[in-house]
């Protein structure tokens, strides 16, 4: 499904509201956790990381302060977003920040892994986009992606954050194999919240678009937030033992560059 409505750009205050969001808010630090999790169990010793998208860099500083030893990029298309990233990470000295088109990237066997965490989704051209990263990869490299699954999900969300796909799992393995990739892992994630989701985005259906808050779902009370990271902590303890989720809000998806 294809984003119906038409916007004159995305609007670059959101960096500043995610700044301040994301450190507390269950959804990223789980998601940062299981990231971790999957670059520590397929690739530790990693030298060259590239994260495509990478918003105001809460990402980015897990990573560098994990893997202390490695050079770590990021990249954004919008200059708001370099902004506050390099403010957030300006202590940090094994990492580098720039503004990039991932459309139109040129790099060539340069990285060991590169990433994009809930970002190809946003993107209309992505076979380009999958291209251009296949090209960047160093031979075995890895791609990491995160994307928003299930169609049924869609809805006045994916509508105002300029989502042009929800992805199901049969066709992110399409477009990735597609795009020269062999799948090596894959898992829904954010599942046992999925009811809750999904009623949250029921109800959302009779709300104005033009006055609804993308973060609406984020900004939760500390009791309610407290719960839902738990819950996600015991998902990611299932995850880390071996169980492979089908069904979920968001799909993670480990790829690795075939050989020519």
């Amino acid at each position: 499904m294809t984003n119906k409505f038409s916007y004159k750009s995305y609007d670059q205050s959101l960096h500043n509201k995610l700044f301040f969001l994301e450190k507390n808010n269950f959804w990223f630090i789980s998601r940062n956790n299981l990231i971790l999790f999957l670059l520590k169990k397929f690739r530790p010793n990693f030298k060259n990381f590239l994260e495509i998208g990478c918003g105001t860099g809460f990402v980015l500083k897990m990573i560098a302060e994990n893997f202390q030893n490695s050079n770590i990029l990021g990249t954004e298309i919008y200059e708001s977003g370099v902004k506050i990233t390099k403010k957030r990470l300006k202590k940090l000295k094994n990492i580098k920040i720039f503004k990039m088109d991932a459309r139109k990237m040129k790099q060539n066997n340069k990285y060991d892994i590169v990433a994009a965490f809930d970002v190809i989704e946003h993107i209309k051209e992505e076979d380009i986009v999958l291209n251009n990263i296949y090209k960047s990869l160093k031979q075995n490299g890895l791609l990491i992606i995160t994307v928003p699954q299930h169609k049924f999900l869609w809805s006045i969300y994916d509508e105002i954050g300029f989502h042009q796909r929800r992805y199901s799992v049969k066709y992110a393995k399409f477009i990735l194999s597609k795009n020269k990739f062999k799948i090596d892992y894959s898992t829904s994630f954010n599942s046992f919240l999925m009811p809750i989701m999904f009623f949250s985005r029921f109800l959302n259906k009779f709300k104005n678009i033009n006055n609804y808050d993308i973060l609406h779902e984020l900004k939760l009370g500390k009791t309610l937030n407290f719960l839902f990271k738990k819950i996600l902590e015991f998902e990611l303890f299932l995850i880390k033992r071996g169980i492979r989720i089908k069904f979920g809000g968001s799909l993670v998806i480990v790829a690795s560059k075939k050989k020519s």
